[in-house]
């Protein structure tokens, strides 16, 4: 597929779209004032209207302003010290409608019943995070950085490689939308991370349980949805460099922003850039088949990486909405500890004198991407319209005389994955009155991916995805949300045969068969029922929902049959595999009390025909290949909770505590699933001045985790004792005149603590995570008002 064509198409597009939006004067506006519940003006407010992604800050007499056309808004309120506060309005053709904000010293003014409202809809639970929280918890990549999220969890490989698990599901399980698109990146893959920059992420929402109605197949686990960025105010500039410096790994970081808007014109532009050398764990020995090796200097080599990442994007505001063209390129070049791929050689394992070279094992990705986004209001209505083309190009190095294979014109290239995706949603939202919403979207995805190299796990395929779905919520009364909807799905899947080259006697090159053609067409559904109810107005609600979901089994569960040298072992395909149904059953409840805060929930889902690798007791035939892993299916039960609370017993003070536990068990064998988080409780102490001294908005917060051990494995799968591990980290502000500069310091691993995360693909091998690491961040923030 041509994708220079593509672009062709999608630019000319948004260029005739530009070109025939400057109609209809904006015709109604919203105003209003931001103060204190003791009538205190509050200036610098930012105040974002949510469905236009557009935004403003509130001016010396506390006043705001938006000129927009007739139709539903939720508004967003935002200071610092203050809980955000969130107001949903409906605006006529021609009025001016006044929404008068007060700020209270501990203000949670209707966030739990809007967001359980909407969670409703999709059996799931939401929650947001926007940029600060990501400078403020930065980790190796975005995906660990979410680990700080009630369950959530993240499947690893060394320190700059990681995707996300939600409540024990990840993989093709997990959804990660990125403006609006699905990310496509060979997800499947447990060495496979995300291709997101976490620095260029201004707001995400993560959707925790089953999400198949709203997005599809992959999301019987849940989604992350990552927003597209705010829009500044109208006539302004902004800007911000973020320099980063970690010590394990002597990783040093950029990320340059600059956003403007000119009249009804925006763009916003990130280059962001990470270097960082080999890292070290508390270890000087690991274990390879009952070997013990040694680890020189406490240092593992060859993980050290770059990583790249830019994006650009051009938008037009007007009264009918928003249109927004986004293109980016991330890029990533990591190594692999030697002594995890294959049989470690002591050569390998020796010191070389530089902590920061890439060698082989490693992988290279390149990841494109060009989407189009549009938001439109009709009346009262909204229309969303996201078409996206995407490819991810996966190199992964290794030398072949290590495998006895014979060489390809690429002699170093052991595998190489070119995926194509074409995808496109349509959402049409009716808000028919106060009472009753509809909500209509349908979606279609193409993929085409292919293959090279010396090595083969994966033959050339194709997959289709498209499906229509509707869901409604009814609100009878300022107590009761209730909610229904139903999705019908069609996918098709192909893969071509391949044989494999391997040397014969004689050093004759031989063709064995490895994998058949296959075609597989699967019709699904899937459907939700849910209710809110609130007990007690701003303090306490309870949420039931039910639902039925669905996963159509991917190419790589079904053709593969070869050595993944990333995750240390091979991995076998079967053919045949039906699609899993799951069936879901989610109880929440939400209380608020003076300056106390809960969330508790608890869920389970029944498995049919579900799909995982499932860990063999034998070895691979071909040389070097690890243990045998192998697609199967069984019934499994996934259950478990999670508790959230928060305490101030004065404004300055925050006291948190989050548990999340996941049980499962495969009615087959009655044992547990493998790749299942353990059970964690997370506490976290945090102290904030406003001002102290010459500096501003300080905090500082110590976070203690402890992580059950996992007993519960799959046969051939080992334990993962328990562990403590202790975090630090503190923040402010310097204003110089005019110019304000923020510094933040963390300490990870604070004790230097040696232990195994249940998740990490290093486990197997017996070593220890990231050893202690302090971890400074500066960004100097510019704002210019223009003439």
């Amino acid at each position: 597929m041509d994708y220079l064509c593509i672009m062709k198409l999608i630019t000319t597009i948004f260029l005739l779209f530009f070109c025939f939006g400057l109609v209809a004067a904006q015709n109604s506006r919203i105003h209003g004032q931001v103060t204190t519940e003791d009538n205190q003006i509050l200036a610098n407010v930012f105040v974002e209207l949510m469905e236009l992604s557009l935004t403003t800050l509130t001016d010396a007499q506390g006043y705001y302003e938006f000129e927009v056309k007739e139709g539903a808004y939720t508004l967003q309120y935002s200071y610092v010290g203050f809980e955000s506060i969130q107001e949903k309005i409906l605006v006529e053709k021609g009025a001016s409608v006044l929404v008068n904000i007060e700020f209270a010293a501990t203000n949670y003014k209707d966030v739990a019943i809007v967001v359980n409202e909407e969670a409703a809809l999709s059996i799931d639970q939401k929650t947001s995070l926007d940029g600060q929280f990501f400078e403020e918890n930065a980790q190796g990549t975005f995906a660990k950085s979410l680990e700080k999220v009630t369950g959530v969890n993240a499947i690893n490989v060394g320190v700059g490689i990681a995707k996300p698990v939600i409540r024990g599901l990840s993989f093709n399980r997990i959804v990660v939308n990125n403006n609006g698109i699905k990310q496509e990146g060979q997800q499947w893959g447990a060495d496979h991370g995300l291709e997101i920059d976490q620095f260029g992420v201004d707001r995400i929402e993560i959707i925790k349980g089953a999400a198949s109605l709203r997005y599809g197949s992959d999301a019987l686990g849940g989604a992350v949805n990552i927003l597209p960025n705010k829009i500044i105010p109208k006539n302004r500039i902004k800007a911000s460099l973020l320099g980063i410096y970690k010590t394990n790994n002597q990783h040093a970081g950029m990320s340059a922003s600059v956003a403007g808007r000119i009249s009804d014109f925006f763009f916003d532009a990130r280059f962001s850039y990470q270097d960082f050398g080999d890292y070290r764990v508390p270890a000087e020995v690991f274990v390879y088949n009952e070997f013990v090796l040694p680890i020189y200097n406490q240092q593992l080599k060859n993980t050290a990486g770059k990583e790249r990442n830019i994006r650009a994007s051009l938008g037009l505001i007007k009264d009918w909405g928003v249109s927004r063209l986004t293109f980016s390129h991330y890029y990533l070049n990591a190594g692999i500890f030697s002594g995890a791929v294959g049989i470690p050689r002591s050569y390998a394992l020796d010191i070389d004198g530089n902590d920061r070279d890439i060698d082989v094992p490693s992988q290279q990705v390149n990841h494109f991407s060009l989407v189009w986004n549009n938001d439109l209001t009709i009346k009262q209505h909204r229309l969303q319209l996201n078409i996206g083309y995407q490819n991810n190009l996966r190199q992964e190095y290794s030398f072949p005389h290590y495998h006895q294979l014979p060489p390809t014109d690429n002699s170093d290239v052991a595998l190489q994955l070119n995926l194509q995706t074409v995808s496109g949603d349509l959402i049409f939202t009716q808000n028919v009155n106060k009472k009753w919403k509809h909500v209509y979207g349908g979606s279609f995805q193409y993929q085409i991916n292919q293959r090279a190299g010396f090595e083969f796990l994966l033959p050339n395929f194709q997959t289709v995805r498209t499906g229509g779905y509707w869901f409604g919520t009814f609100k009878p009364n300022k107590r009761w949300v209730l909610s229904a909807g139903l999705r019908l799905d069609y996918a098709y899947n192909y893969n071509d045969k391949y044989a494999q080259a391997v040397y014969g006697e004689r050093q004759t090159i031989q063709y064995l068969p490895k994998v058949a053609m296959n075609q597989q067409h699967f019709f699904n559904y899937a459907a939700a029922l849910g209710m809110n109810y609130v007990l007690r107005k701003d303090v306490w609600n309870f949420q039931v929902n039910l639902g039925k979901s669905y996963r159509v089994p991917y190419p790589s569960e079904t053709a593969a049959n070869g050595i993944h040298h990333g995750t240390f072992r091979h991995e076998m395909g079967t053919p045949d595999l039906k699609p899993e149904h799951g069936y879901q059953l989610e109880l929440s409840s939400h209380i608020k009390w003076k300056t106390v805060q809960a969330t508790i929930t608890g869920f389970g889902n029944y498995f049919q025909q579900y799909i995982y690798l499932s860990p063999t007791g034998k070895f691979s035939t071909l040389p070097e290949a690890g243990q045998l892993y192998q697609y199967v299916q069984t019934d499994a039960i996934y259950a478990g909770g999670e508790l959230d609370w928060s305490w101030q017993p004065v404004p300055e003070l925050t006291l948190r505590q989050g548990y999340e536990y996941v049980w499962n068990v495969n009615l087959q064998t009655q044992l547990g699933l493998p790749f299942t988080p353990p059970a964690s409780i997370l506490s976290e102490v945090r102290y904030e001045w406003k001002k102290l001294g010459f500096l501003e908005n300080i905090y500082a917060q110590i976070t203690h985790r402890y992580s059950f051990a996992q007993n519960r494995t799959d046969r051939n799968e080992p334990e993962t004792p328990a562990y403590h591990l202790l975090d630090a980290g503190l923040g402010f502000k310097i204003r110089i005149r005019k110019q304000v500069i923020q510094i933040g310091v963390q300490a990870q691993n604070l004790l230097n603590t040696a232990y195994l995360n249940h998740l990490s693909r290093y486990r197997i091998l017996e070593i220890p995570e990231q050893g202690r690491n302090f971890v400074v961040t500066l960004k100097v923030p510019l704002e210019f008002a223009l003439k």
